[in-house]
């Protein structure tokens, strides 16, 4: 069976845990992922990298997406 990446939101922490292939572990504090009073929807992997859900804590669904690679180095963000 392929091991896969695994992104993991902490809401307690605000801290998003990437867990790599391999078992290495990376932790990114979510400051930057809330910025703006964002809340988290939802985590996707997608290939090599790890998509975070966000937006207004007025909305009730996402419309920003916030990319790490698997060693939880930002990539960049985008609207959905």
């Amino acid at each position: 069976m392929e091991k896969l990446l695994l992104g993991m939101w902490n809401a307690a922490a605000s801290e998003l845990t990437i867990r790599r292939p391999s078992g290495q572990i990376y932790k990114y504090k979510g400051a930057a992922i809330l910025a703006g009073s964002h809340q988290v929807f939802g985590v996707v992997t997608v290939d090599k990298e790890v998509h975070v859900l966000t937006g207004p804590k007025s909305n009730q669904a996402a419309s920003r997406r916030v990319k790490f690679n698997d060693s939880a180095v930002y990539v960049g963000s985008s609207a959905l």
